[in-house]
Parts: structure tokens; sequence; C-alpha cells
């Protein structure tokens, strides 16, 4: 059973820190800490909406579980450096399950207020604020800094699956058991929590001793700047990006809000041009319907109409014509002649691939055309504007392959010119049996063309990008203005 423990730990390297049970232990208690932290909050809310009918409280309660993550997720350090990080993970566990137990108590005690469910909401922020990265710190000295990246793989794989199954859990226990029994089964999984946890025999801590809120200042401005200042560094520990590639990744952030912002509008257009809410409704499904998915998608269709394109299979054939037709004029050649004559042997290859790339770039020309009114038709449509700014600013899309082709065409322009070069020279000369080297040194692989392909520089691609950017801004100002213009027809005295 070892055996084939070991065996898989091994096959599958990401899966080693599952090898040291201190680990597996935190994993477990975490996993189970998760689910209960989900169904929390839906049972919570839920319970807030019941108690007040107001969903302002049920934002609030929200509100008061994430403001301290905004006070203290930075200086956390301050305080939990200061203590062994396995019992600060059982201090903060206890403190979480002790305030579901105190929520399941005054429940059944029917003594629950709004005020508890807040003051319970804002402890529990404090505490995960706090518990968060003491788990995370603990993590290289369980698994050792070389497993680190696969243990946090591992925990954000629970955490992904339990943000599933946590508020599916809470809907089935509330429609099942109804809202004390979920809070008595919240309590019941904080306590296991708690035993899991308590199994941890690490006893490590912080390597040095936190010096005050000056020095957590400095330091916090030292990885800032040498953020700035590294042209490479690493996101999650497990992703690599340059300087480039987080400027990309900011601007592709602020395109998508500009996006979004555009079905704001949108939809205060529709709300202040209709009267009832059904109306709204199916007028913002219709528009959905129309302007999202049909325009983009007959795009193409009508493109294809209006610019024509011959098919790569009928330009394959008349490449494959032209070459057929060289053959035969180079077979005459060598039936003629005894040796073949080398300069109208290259003037026949040469010509031949001339035609043979006229032939491509006219089919790329063709299809250039195509796609580009099938973007121009496409742009009606927002979406259709977002893809073409977020493909041009990651880099990516048709501008990717164009940059492709044209390095492909540079590669292969230099590869004739080697050829040429090659054969003009001593070293490589022609018979009645083909080519024949001179030199038995004639290869030299230093001399052989390179395939260079140059990524498109950020200035570049956000000028490329900039048009379907002012659309999305022309969407927006577009439809508050037309919201503006049709709330002024309400009489609002």
């Amino acid at each position: 059973m070892q055996a084939g423990k070991a065996g898989l730990l091994e096959r599958w390297a990401i899966l080693q820190p599952l090898g040291n049970a201190d680990f597996v232990r935190l994993w477990l208690a975490s996993g189970i800490w998760w689910q209960a932290m989900w169904m929390e909050q839906l049972v919570l809310g839920w319970l807030t909406l019941e108690m007040t009918d107001s969903p302002w409280l049920v934002a609030l309660l929200g509100f008061y579980r994430s403001i301290p993550l905004l006070f203290l997720g930075l200086f956390s350090s301050l305080i939990t450096d200061r203590f062994k990080r396995r019992n600060l993970i059982l201090v903060f566990q206890s403190v979480n399950t002790g305030c579901l137990v105190l929520i399941a108590i005054l429940f059944w005690m029917e003594n629950l207020e709004f005020w508890h469910l807040a003051a319970v909401s804002l402890v529990n922020g404090t505490s995960w604020a706090l518990d968060w990265p003491t788990r995370r710190a603990i993590l290289p000295d369980l698994v050792g800094k070389g497993k680190v990246v696969d243990a946090m793989w591992l925990e954000n794989v629970l955490s992904s699956l339990t943000r599933i199954s946590g508020p599916l859990g809470a809907g089935v226990f509330l429609e099942t058991i109804g809202i004390g029994g979920t809070l008595n089964i919240l309590g019941f999984m904080g306590v296991g929590a708690i035993l899991i946890l308590a199994g941890i025999k690490s006893q490590t801590r912080a390597p040095q001793h936190p010096q005050g809120l000056r020095a957590i200042g400095a330091q916090v401005l030292e990885g800032i700047n040498y953020v700035r200042a590294s042209k490479r560094i690493y996101i999650t520990g497990a992703l690599e990006g340059s300087e480039d590639a987080l400027t990309r990744f900011g601007l592709l952030f602020g395109l998508s809000l500009l996006y979004i912002s555009a079905f704001f509008t949108l939809g205060l257009m529709i709300s202040t041009l209709t009267h009832r809410t059904s109306t709204a409704l199916l007028v913002a499904l219709l528009i959905w319907i129309c302007w999202i998915l049909v325009v983009p998608n007959l795009a193409p269709i009508a493109a294809r109409l209006l610019t024509p394109v011959p098919s790569q299979q009928v330009i394959d054939a008349e490449k494959q014509a032209i070459e057929r037709e060289s053959q035969v004029l180079l077979e005459s050649i060598q039936k003629r002649k005894v040796y073949g004559d080398r300069d109208e042997f290259e003037r026949i290859r040469e010509d031949a691939e001339k035609r043979q790339n006229k032939l491509d770039k006219f089919f790329r020309d063709k299809l250039k055309a195509q796609i580009g009114l099938t973007q121009n038709l496409a742009r009606i449509s927002p979406s259709a504007s977002y893809l073409f700014a977020s493909t041009r600013l990651a880099g990516t899309g048709p501008d990717l392959f164009a940059t492709f082709q044209k390095a492909h065409e540079r590669f292969q322009q230099s590869q004739q010119e080697y050829q040429n070069d090659l054969f003009r020279s001593d070293k490589i000369e022609w018979d009645r049996s083909g080519p024949k080297a001179n030199d038995p040194e004639w290869f030299r692989a230093d001399d052989l063309p390179r395939f260079e392909m140059k990524a498109e520089r950020l200035n570049d691609s956000f000028n490329a990008a900039l048009f379907d950017i002012l659309l999305l801004v022309i969407y927006n100002v577009i439809f508050f203005m037309l919201s503006y213009v049709f709330f002024l027809r309400y009489d609002v005295t």
C-alpha cells in the first residue's frame, strides 16, 4: 500500500505535498472550513433577509465581513509573525467556530437580532484577514520551499471546488433541514476542522520578529520598488510575467470594465425608455439576442457574399499546375543537353516561384479584405469591438497569425537567397544526376537562415486597439445621453 502511494506521488510530482502528514491535515481542515465559510455566507444572508426583509442589510452584512481585509490585510504580519503559526491558525479557527455556535444558540433561543449577525460577520472577517496569510505562510514550513507552488495549487483546487459545493450544500440543507439545522451543521464542521488542525505538529514561526509599522511600511515600499524595477516577476509563484505582460493585463482589465459599463448604460437606457419591468426585460433580451449574438455571426456570412475568396484548394491546384509546367521545361532541357545549363535551371525555378508567390499574395490579399470587412460589420456589436481590442492588447488573434506569416515570408526569402548564393559559388554544381558538392565542407549550420518572429510592441498594440476602445467609449456615452434624455420625460415632482 505504501509502495503504491509512493509510486503515485513519484509519477505525479505536483501531488508530493500530500506525502506530508501535517500538510494533509491543514489541507483537509482548510477544505472543511472553506465549505463551511461559503455555506455560512449564504445562510446568514438568507437569515438576514427573512428577519429584516431588507436587501440593503444583506449587502451590509457582506460589507462587514469584507472591510477588515482592506485595513488588516496589508499589515497582518505585524500581528501574526509574533506567534507560532499553528497556534494562530487554531485560535482563528476557534474564534470562527465559536461565532457560528453563538449564532446557532441565539437562533434556537429566539433571541437573534441583526446586530448579532453584523457583529459576527465583522469578527469573522477580522479573523479571516489574519488567518488566511498565516495558513499560506506555514506552507513552506510544512512542505519546504521547493514544493510551495504544488501545495498552493492543491489548496487552490480545493478552494475552487468548495466555492461550488458550498452554496450548493447550503441550498440543499436549507431546503431539507431548515436554517437551524444548517447552523448546527456549520458548527459541527468548524469543530471538525479544529480537531484536525490540532494534529499538526509543526511549531514554526516567522524567521524575523516584526519591528513595527514603520518597518512594515518600508518593506512594502521595497517590494513595490522591486516590482517596478524587475523586468520579469512571478505573479502567483506559478505564473511568470514580464513588465510588458503586466501592463497588457492592466489594459485588458480596464477594457473589460469599459465593456461591462456599456451594458450597464444600455440597461439604464432601456429602463428609462420603458414603463414596465416586464417590457424592459423583453426589450433587453431582444437587444441581447440581435446585437450580441446575431450581428457578430451574420458579419462573416455577409462578408463572404460581398468579397468572395477562392478556396485554398483552387490556389493549391494552380500552384501544382505551375510546378508541373516547370518540371516539363526542366526535363526538356536535360534531354537536350548533356549537362543542364545552371543559369537556365535557376531562371525556370525562380519564374515558377514568382508565379506561385503571386498566387499566394493574391489569396492573402483577398482573404485580408474579407476579414477586414467582417470585422467592420461585426463592430456594430460592442462584443466584437471588445474581442478585437482584447486580442490585440493580448497579442493574439488574427494579428498574431499575420505576424507569423510575415516572419515566414522573411524566412522563405532568406532561405532562397541562401540557396542562390550556394549555387552561384563553386561549392555546388549541377550535373545530369542533379546537384553535386565540390567542397566537402560546404555545409555550415551557422550559415543557415533562422526563423525569427518578433512580438508586437505594446505601443503598437494599443494604437491598433484604440479604434475599438473608442467605439466602446462612444457606446457608453450614447447610451448614457439617451438615458438622460428619456429620463427628462418623467415628471418626478
